[in-house]
């Protein structure tokens, strides 16, 4: 009985995404590779492919992938929210503002974040308009607050800055 030499190569930056000895990297960058959650999630359940790669089996990999986007509820990940303005953008210190948010993207989940508050919107909500009381104590000092929106699923939108007088 023989016994075969298996030369491994030296892991690359992170052993768990270099290619395998038993098959090369695809040449071209597959769906998953900028997904980051879904990244995590191998990493965290330790799914590895032979020889403790991700890449040994890209196949699979893309397999997983789209299962990880049907249980997720899509095909893609969805977009963050975007804020494109605040209506009114300004109101005096020490009085509660109830703020018109237009934009992109809003979900079911979405609160606002005024600052380092996480407010709840008002009932009635769509996709693109959210309306929030933001209580005069978020308001106490003339400067500016930053105001963004994050949806359920945790992404959030840039900051726009209220300013209050």
């Amino acid at each position: 009985m023989s016994t075969e030499t298996v030369t491994v190569p030296a892991p690359a930056t992170d052993p768990a995404f270099a290619p395998s000895p038993f098959q090369e990297a695809p040449s071209t960058k597959a769906d998953w590779e900028d997904n980051q959650e879904f990244i995590d999630l191998m990493k965290e359940i330790g799914y590895a492919c032979p020889m403790g790669t991700l890449w040994g089996d890209a196949a699979a990999m893309d397999w997983a992938y789209k299962v990880f986007n049907h249980n997720a509820g899509g095909s893609t990940p969805a977009a963050a929210p975007s804020i494109t303005s605040l209506t009114p953008n300004t109101a005096p210190a020490n009085a509660d503002a109830t703020v018109a948010i237009a934009g992109t993207g809003f979900d079911a989940g979405a609160v606002v974040l005024v600052g380092a508050s996480q407010l709840t919107p008002e009932i009635g909500g769509t996709a693109t308009d959210l309306s929030v009381v933001i209580p005069a104590a978020e308001l106490a000092t003339a400067g500016t607050v930053t105001v963004s929106v994050r949806n359920g699923d945790g992404q959030t939108s840039v900051t726009l800055d209220f300013t209050v007088t």
